[in-house]
């Protein structure tokens, strides 16, 4: 499902999707990172823009909250950083 996206980058998650709670980039080029949340960190040894961090933690809670709808049987991730609007 697409969470939010711009031009250049659109993030995702998906509903049968693994540990850890984690999210999608896919950039305008055909390039994808998957960035865990809420630690906002890129996962196997990629990297990401200031740009996409500051995007991600901006839209943190909503992309909580869709990873533990997704999937409920799963631990939820607690969240005490305000999402921007």
């Amino acid at each position: 499902m697409k969470v939010f996206g711009n031009t250049k980058f659109k993030v995702y998650i998906y509903k049968n999707d693994h540990l850890p709670p984690h999210c999608h980039v896919r950039f305008a080029d055909g390039s994808e990172v998957r960035v865990m949340i809420p630690l906002v960190e890129p996962m196997d040894g990629s990297t990401i823009s200031k740009e996409v961090s500051e995007a991600i933690v901006n839209k943190l809670n909503s992309l909580t909250r869709i990873w533990d709808k997704f999937h409920p049987q799963r631990p939820k991730n607690n969240l005490s950083i305000k999402e921007k609007k």
